[in-house]
This record gives structure tokens, sequence and C-alpha cells, in this order.
């Protein structure tokens, strides 16, 4: 020791003194300088003597030099620090040790401050007990929790860890870590420093990371001067509020946290994320998945840290995935410098990779995302933006993942709330989930048997090898004809190339699907603006795929409704041609097989005929001739005779055939074959002695009036009057639709004896020769009127209308009721016509045994409906559609519901529209007693058809909007009317666009809320919806978007776009409506 100056002696009497210095530790003392003294009694005297002077600490929490330090006029005047600190230095703010802070431990209990009592000593006394912290970056509680034996010896943590628990690695704080920063600080380690106290003192001022997850220089606007940061920045986020907004880690989305967890505990985010956030299954950043990174790293123990430090400092190097859509191995076969630099991959995709379109994973395609993005431009990684907002916008991560498309056929995903493609990747495939409309999984692995036994995923395969490798992706999907057709790929997979740039250049997928064709067909109804095959298996069935693909001839004469919620086209491709089901009427099967038994078997007839049999000119029927056609049209050589002759050569009157056609049509006439000898006759445009007795002009008269004059009217019931309800609008037309009283419909039941109907149809000719048909009749003098029958009654005056069918039957019926119609292939009509007028039937006992008169060619659920509603059990007769039959007693219900249609521009009166809600009613309370469906909890649905003929064309948009607010989403067309029944039942509150759909609200709740979708509020169709939720009791509200002017002259029978602002102005607005109904029960 050094003595070479007197100092001044110390009276250990005085009794202020000695209480001041309560806090010495002899022990501590004598530790560092066991050749101080003899005893502990005289360690404070060669303290004050000499001790201070040399830097020894007279307490494990008073840092002598520390404290100088920070008062050098203390220095200056040779004052022993430790009694400065005492009597003046603690009121003045200052800190006895760099990890005790007097003025923060007081901010945890401002009173105190005022008692006056010495900080130091109380927090050693019980403070720490307490919980108080000495200083932001030791937390007490925390360190206890790492430290059981602490605890149990009872020991006061900050001296514990100042003495031994930092050479432990036990942590003083969340953000700090020992061990960590005394591996990236060996000239600390080396000299034996503490390094929590070098961290805030020297260390921060060098860009030193206190953590793993904590990078001091990952934000900018931490530092003004480039190379000194000007404060703290760890103490800056851990106290300032401002600061914790910011990201303390490139793989820390604080923005991105913070919408998972609902209370924070008052702590900074990665700090939260650290004690408590990774535990509840929170994620730090959109492309690190916690419980993912968990689930599939097996090196995490027991009692690791938490997964992200785990990533950042081992995981990265052993190759653990951080999420289910960054695939480390590809994303290094791309940037193959990264691994030789030994950079953790995510984080140099996520700060430079993504600017070069480097791929995170084979199903998302950077350039393709951003092309959807405004100005396909962004300023974060695509992968970044696709997961936090892009596919809750309805944005597609790859051309062959349809995101709408996933969630709308697997509903549990989006009640889940997952994101589709990382859904699919985990679990999702290995369901045999389909991700694109167009990739059917289990048709890919029935050709790669060795995937299967691999266990390998399809779309990735495919997506990899489907441009060198067989194997088609959909039974619609020709791979070897589509690259003959498109003459190469530039290395895509066939299937990606035709739904990103082949369809746009009229390349076909499948022999028998022609793009040009099938859009040509649909460009006056339903124009397509979309990839073509997708449009037609989601909801283009009706119109032909193909010149030589006939859907309505196919399902008639084959098949009918055996075929389910399945195209034409695609039955036809898996199984149809099997049971020898001709595509087409001019294209026999059985026939061309004969020509041609030779043929391969994996192809379709109409296929090899398409793509080689007509080379050899094989006839692919009895009534076309191809050498006979070639005679009359040289022109056509070198192109397929039959589709020439019904593009071209029909419209010329060329003849497809030497032979007699009015003859063979006539044969099969006899045979009963009269849909084959319909639709010949319709192509051939050829007059058959069938049809001779066409043209003839008969009296039109209503079915009431006529009845009346007979004496014929069975029942009459009394007219309901109804109203329409004042209904608000949102978005594009922002008003309130005025209500409206209408007069009752009075529905009646009449019966005519020897009439003959024509099926299909409300066309009944009397045995006097008078043409019975209510809406021909009452508009017989208004042309505004569309008559759905007027193809088959052309008006001569207002009195008389031109027979345009053959009225000699082919069949006899003693006795029925008519229940078809021009419009049963509606859904809505013959839920709101067809079934009320069997619940109006059921008043009349006489008739409880009498058959139903239905066409043959409704649909699987029409049938189930009528079945449903139909408690006599009365047995049903099928018509042949557009078949005349004679019936001896011929009993007719009145319509239920009268929804006239004018033709484009003009306007609707009251007049318009009529509604019976006795007989509807009785007919829902019969459907859903006999289908009795179970209970379910009620869900708010959004009621959405992908055939509807006028589109709602951001539908997926509007999917994704409303399966965020916990919609169900369904897709009706894909769903049996049992399922549809049971779905409106249980849902009090339903948006849907305007269509058939919302017929179904006669089976919801009194009192349902609906949001109507359309771009047309004053539609007639738009009118009735009004009408039928007022008469039902339910609350109406209509969502008006801008139409697409897709060519239809009817705005109403356009695509159109809604905004979903305005979806979510008529959430709140019924929303309201409910609580004042509430408030009024």
């Amino acid at each position: 020791m050094s003595t070479s100056e007197p100092l001044p002696s110390w009276d250990p009497g005085e009794e202020a003194a000695a209480l001041e210095y309560a806090l010495f530790d002899p022990a501590y003392y004598l530790a560092q300088r066991p050749d101080a003294a003899d005893t502990e009694d005289k360690s404070l005297v060669h303290y004050l003597q000499y001790g201070w002077r040399e830097g020894v600490n007279p307490c494990p929490l008073f840092d002598v030099r520390f404290y100088l330090s920070q008062r050098p006029d203390v220095a200056a005047a040779r004052v022993e620090p430790f009694l400065h600190y005492l009597r003046a230095g603690r009121a003045e703010g200052c800190q006895p040790h760099p990890l005790f802070d007097p003025t923060f431990y007081f901010s945890q209990r401002p009173e105190l401050a005022r008692s006056g009592v010495e900080p130091l000593q109380h927090y050693l006394e019980g403070g720490w007990r307490e919980g108080l912290k000495p200083h932001p970056l030791f937390d007490v509680d925390f360190y206890l929790e790492q430290r059981p034996d602490v605890v149990e010896a009872r020991l006061e943590p900050l001296r514990h860890y100042l003495a031994h628990g930092w050479r432990e690695g036990t942590k003083p704080h969340p953000l700090f870590d020992p061990g960590f920063y005394l591996a990236h600080r060996p000239d600390v380690a080396e000299a034996g420093v503490e390094p929590l106290s070098h961290y805030l003192l020297a260390g921060w001022r060098e860009w030193a990371w206190p953590h793993p997850l904590f990078n001091p220089t990952h934000r900018a606007d931490y530092r003004v001067d480039p190379e000194l940061p000007q404060s703290n920045p760890l103490l800056d986020y851990v106290m300032q509020s401002e600061e914790a907004g910011k990201d303390p880690h490139a793989l820390f989305d604080t923005r991105y946290y913070l919408a998972q967890v609902e209370e924070m505990s008052g702590l900074p985010p990665l700090q939260h994320y650290l004690v408590e956030g990774w535990k509840q299954g929170h994620s730090p950043h959109p492309v690190f998945d916690s419980s993912f990174y968990v689930d599939h790293c097996h090196d995490i123990e027991a009692r690791a840290p938490d997964p992200l430090t785990h990533y950042v400092t081992i995981g990265w190097r052993i190759g653990a995935w951080p999420h289910p859509l960054f695939n480390r191995e590809l994303y290094l076969q791309q940037r193959p410098e990264v691994a030789r630099q030994g950079v953790d991959p995510l984080a140099h995709y996520l700060t430079l990779g993504w600017r070069d379109d480097a791929k995170p994973h084979l199903l998302f395609e950077p350039i393709h995302y951003r092309s959807q993005c405004e100005g396909g431009e962004l300023s974060i990684a695509p992968l970044v933006h696709y997961l936090s907002e892009g596919w809750k916008q309805g944005k597609r991560p790859h051309p062959l993942f349809d995101l709408a498309f996933y969630l709308s056929r697997y509903p549990a995903v989006a009640e889940s709330g997952d994101e589709p493609l990382a859904h699919y990747v985990r679990s999702g495939w290995r369901e045999r989930h389909w991700p694109h409309p167009l990739f059917n999984p289990d048709y890919y692995l029935e050709q790669r048997a060795d995937l299967v036994m691999a266990g390998t995923e399809p779309l990735m395969h495919y997506v990899l090898r489907g441009d060198t490798e067989p194997g088609d992706p959909h039974p619609l999907f020709d791979t070897r004809f589509y690259l003959e057709e498109a003459g190469g790929t530039g290395g895509l997979p066939p299937l990606q190339h035709y739904v990103t740039e082949g369809w746009l250049a009229g390349r076909s997928p499948h022999p028998l699907f022609d793009p040009d064709y099938y859009i040509d067909r649909l460009k006056q109804t339903e124009p397509v603006a979309q990839e073509p095959l997708s449009h037609y298996l989601a909801r283009g069935w009706h119109a032909q795929p193909h010149p030589l693909f006939d859907p309505a001839f196919y399902l008639r004469n084959f098949l009918g409704d055996e075929i389910g919620q399945k195209a034409p086209l695609l039955h036809y491709a898996e199984s149809g041609w099997e049971a020898a089901a001709d595509p087409h009427p001019l294209f026999d099967t059985s026939l061309y097989l004969d020509q041609h038994p030779d043929r391969a078997r994996e192809r379709t007839p109409l296929e090899h005929y398409v793509r080689r049999g007509w080379r050899d000119a094989l006839r692919p029927h009895v009534l076309f001739d191809p050498a006979f056609y070639l005679a009359q049209c040289p022109e056509s050589a070198g192109s397929n005779p039959l589709i020439h002759f019904l593009l071209h050569g029909r419209g010329d009157n060329k003849r497809p055939t030497a032979e007699d056609i009015s003859g063979i049509i006539d044969r099969l006439i006899a045979l009963g074959d009269l849909e084959r000898a319909a639709s010949l006759h319709a192509m051939l445009s050829t007059r058959s002695r069938a049809w001779a007795r066409r043209g003839l002009v008969l009296p039109l008269r209503g079915l009431r009036s006529y009845a009346e004059e007979h004496g014929c009217l069975l029942k009459e019931f009394a007219a309901e009057e109804t109203s329409i309800p004042e209904t608000r609008c949102f978005g594009r037309v922002d008003d309130t639709l005025v209500a409206e009283r209408l007069p009752g419909l009075s529905t009646f039941v009449a019966q005519i004896e020897g009439a003959v109907v024509l099926a299909g149809t409300k066309v009944v000719v009397t045995d006097d020769g008078t043409v019975l048909h209510d809406a021909a009749a009452r508009h017989a003098h208004d042309p505004e009127i569309e008559i759905d029958a007027s193809d088959l009654l052309p008006r001569v005056s207002g009195e008389q209308v031109l027979l345009n069918f053959d009225r000699r039957p082919v069949h006899r019926i003693e006795e029925g009721v008519l229940l078809t119609s021009e419009c049963d292939t509606s859904y809505a009509r013959w839920l709101l016509e067809a079934l009320p007028a069997v619940a109006m039937l059921d008043s009349l006992p006489h008739l409880a045994e009498w058959p139903l008169l239905v066409r043959d060619d409704l649909p699987a659920d029409f049938y189930r409906a009528l079945y449903l509603a139909n408690v006599k059990d009365r047995p049903v007769i099928r018509l042949r559609d557009r078949a005349a039959y004679q019936v001896g007693r011929l009993t007719i219900p009145s319509n239920v519901t009268l929804m006239t249609r004018r033709v484009a521009g003009s306007a609707g009166t009251t007049a318009d529209f009529a509604f019976s809600r006795r007989w509807t009613c009785l007919a829902a309370e019969t459907v859903q007693r006999r289908l009795a469906p179970a209970e379910l909890p009620r869900q708010k649905l959004f009621a959405t058809r992908r055939s509807a003929p006028h589109r709602l064309a951001n539908n997926e948009q509007i999917e994704v909007l409303l399966a965020r607010d916990g919609f169900m989403i369904e897709e009706f067309d894909r769903t049996s009317f049992d399922y549809a029944i049971l779905r409106w039942s249980q849902s009090p509150t339903v948006v849907a666009a305007a269509g058939d759909c919302l017929a179904n609200m006669i089976f919801s709740p009194k009192g349902s809320r609906l949001i109507v979708l359309t771009c047309d509020p004053s539609a007639p169709r738009t009118r009735h919806l009004r009408h039928l939720a007022g008469s039902l009791g339910h609350d109406i509200c209509f969502v008006v978007g801008s139409r697409e002017y897709t060519g239809c002259e009817d705005p109403a029978d356009d695509d159109y776009t809604v905004a979903g602002q305005d979806v979510r102005s008529a959430l709140k607005h019924i929303g309201a409506l409910q609580a004042l109904r509430d408030a009024d029960l």
C-alpha cells in the first residue's frame, strides 16, 4: 500500500459517520485487499485512509472509480467518494455503481424519494424482495427465476450476479446475454470484466450487441454520427416507448408482433417475446414461424432459449428452416456466395436477396407476386408482404396456387385463419388438397406411383420437373398435346406456362377444349376475362368447350343428373367415354370404335378422332360422310371435315351425307329416341314430317279466365297484400330506396280434361284448341315484357299465337298435376314456384294421390327439394323436355310468385311483382321439418356462386375480407340441397351476390340480416329480393358496385365489382338494426 503522504485521521466515535457507513462491507473489502488489515474491524479505517485512493471498493454496489468519473469535482477536491455519495451525491442523482441507478429506482416507488430514504440501503434491506429493480437492465424477478438456488439461499440478486452470476452465464435481463456478449468481446472476457457493466460504460459506444436479437445498427435512426452512437440504444429501447416501436433485429418485426399480442404487460415487444410471447406461440416475424420451427428443429432441447434466438445462433448453421415458405437449400442454390460467406440465408434474403427476385420457395414466385401489386413494385421482401397482408388481399403467391380457390374449397382453412400456402405446404398436400383448379393431386399421383412411394409433394415436384418428366396435372390438361401446340415453354412447367402465357396466346390445353371457340360461345352472355379452362370447370359447364362436344346432348342422352358436381367434358374424359356415351349428336362412339378397334385405350374416342381419326377419313356418324362432304367443300381439305361442317358448311347449306336425313330422323322418332331426333333436327336444319303440324295459329287465354268460363276452377285463395320495405344502399349508389305497398297475388287451382301439355313449359293446349299461358296472356299487348315461352308462342296478335311445336302427344297420362315451367332450371324459381305449389295442393285432400308432372332433366337437388316438400308422397312422373303429353285430367296450380321480366332499360312497376307468403313459408317449414337439420352454432355466412351468369368480379377479395371477419365462405355450386338448407337455417347474417342463391332466404331464421351485392339496385330481380325479404321479416340492404361493361345491355346481367369498405359499412348498418331490434324486445 502507498503511505507516502499523511492522511486525515477518522474518529470512529462520530455516531453519524458510523450510521452513514452502515453499507460498508468489511469482508468484501478484505477479499479485494487481504493485506489491508489484520481484522475486519480495521478494514474501514484502512479504506478511509488508503483504499478509496487506490480504487478499492467499500462494498459490491459502490464503484469508486465509476463514482469519481461522474463527479470530477469530488476527485479534484480529494474527497472520499463513498461518504460524499451518502451525504450529498445520492440526493444529486449520482449512481454508486453502473448497475444501480437511484433515479430509476425511485421512479418505481416515487414515495421513497419524498421520504428521504437512501435508495441503495433501501434496496439492500428489502427493496429487492419487493421486485424493485436497481437498474433498467437488471430485472430482479427475471434473475431469480433463473436461479432457484439464490432464492432458496435468500441472497440479494444483484450482489450475487456481480460475484458469481455473470461468470455462470446467468442473464441480468432478458435483453442482455453475458455469455453472448463475452463470446463476441474476447478482450472483455480475457480481462475478467463483468460484461453488463462493461456494456453500460463502453460497449454500447462501440456498437456492441448485448443480445443475439438486438442489433444496435439495424435501425439507422439510432445514430446521428455514423461512427458513434449518441445514446445507449438498448437503454433507449427498454426505457423509451418510441424506441420500442423500432425493429431491434432484421428477424423481429415489431408491427407484425404487436398485431398478434393483445396485452404487452408494459414490456418492450422484443422483451415480451423472449419472456412470454414465444411460449404462447407468437411469431416474431412473418417469415419466422415459432411453432413450425420448434416442431421441425429437433436440435432444440427442453431448456433451450426461445426459437428465434436458437435460430440466429445455432439453427441456421445446422440447416433448420425458419418457416414453411423459406427453403434455405433452394435459396442457397440460387445464391451460393451466401453459403461461402457463412451468412444466415434468411437474413440475407430479407436484406439483399429479395431485391434480385431470388425465390424463397418453389411455390413462391416473386415476379408473379409483384405483378399483382400496384406499380409492380414493393419496398419490402415480397414474401414478407405476402405473409403480412398480401394473402389477406387475395394475391396469389404462385401461378399454380389459387388462394381464393383453396380457401373456398377447404372452408376449415379459412375458418382457422391460417395462411393458405403455408397450410398446403405443412399438411394440405398430405391430405391431397387441390392447390389450383387445374392441378388434381390424385390424378397426378396416379400416373406417378414412384412419388407416392417416396412421399413426395406433387405440386412442388411438378413445378421442379414438370417440363422434363411425364405426368398430366389434370384430366383436361394434356401435357404432350400442349407442348406440341405451344412449341416449348421456356423451361416453365407446361401448366404454369398455360395459365400465365399460353391461354393469352390462344393455346389449347387439351384436344377437346378449344379456348377460342369456348370464349366465342360465351361472349354474348358471359364474356370470359380469365383463363378459360378454369372458367369452364367453375361455371361454364353449360357452354360448349369444343365444336364436337355438346354438353346438353351429353347430359340429356346419357347420364342426365347422375354426374353430380362435375363438368360434362371432365366427366366424359374421366369415365363417360368408357360407357360409350356419345359426346355429340354427330359422333357415334360405337360406330367409331367399330371402324377403329385397335384405338389406343388411353385416349377417348372423340380425342382420337380429333387428333388422328379424321385424317384417316373415319366416319364419326352415319349422317356424316367425310368423302361426300369434301367433294362439296374442297377448300376444307386439310382440316377436320366435321368441325368444318359445323362451323361453316352447315351455314352454307352443305349436306353432310347423301342419305335421306328426314327419313333417319323419323326412324329415330319411331324408336322413341326423341332427344337425338330433336338434336339432329335442330342441328341439320331439315324439315322432318314429324314437325308437320307446326305453324298453327291458335287463340291465347289466361288460365283463370278460361277456368272461370268453363267452370273448372277447383279452389281460389284470398290474396295477401304485401310490401317492399325501405332499403339502404351503400357504394356507387348511396341512397335509401323507399318503401312500397304491393297488391296481393290471388292463388287458385284449376282442373282441365283432355289437355295437351308441353313438358318443361307452362304451355297447355285444351281440347278445343285454346292455348293457355298466363304470362303470355297477361302481357299480350305489352312489347316491353319478356315472355319465357316466346320461342314456342310467337305473337300474331294480342289474342293469337303461332304454335311453334308439334302438339301431337307422344304419350298419354291418365291424371296429373302440372309442375313444369319454362324456368324449371332456375333454382330460385323452383324454390319459389314449384315447392309452394305443392304446399297449396296439400290444402286439397282429394288431390293427395295425384302424380306430379315434372321435367326429366332437373338437377338432383331439385328432385331432393321436391321430395322434402312432397309430404303426401305423391308419385312423380318425369316428362321429356319439350315433348307433348295428353293428360286425361290435368290439375294446374296457379303461379304463387310473379316476377315480370322487362326488356333492358324498361322501368318496372309495382304490378310486376307479386308473392304468396302463405304458401312459400308453408313449403319452407315443411322442407325444414322433414329434413330436421341438426342444431349448429349460429354463424355468419358468405354465400357465393362461381357459376352465376352475372359474376362478382372481385369475389376472391371479398371472400378473403369476410373470412377475416369470421364469415363462413360457402360456394353453393358445390353443395347439396340439404347442406344449403342447413347453412341458411343456421345463419342469421348473410352476405351474398344478387342471384338465385338468395332464394334460400326462405329457410333463414325470421329477422335475419341480409347484405346483397349488386350493380343495379333498380333491377327487377333486385326489387323482387326486397319484396321477398320484407315479406319474410328479414332486414336487407344492398352494396352497389361498379359494372365491368363486358358487353351486356342490361346492367343487371353484367359482371361487377364492389368495394370492401362499402361491405364493411353495410355490416355496421345491419349491426345497428339488430341493436335496435334487441332494444325493442
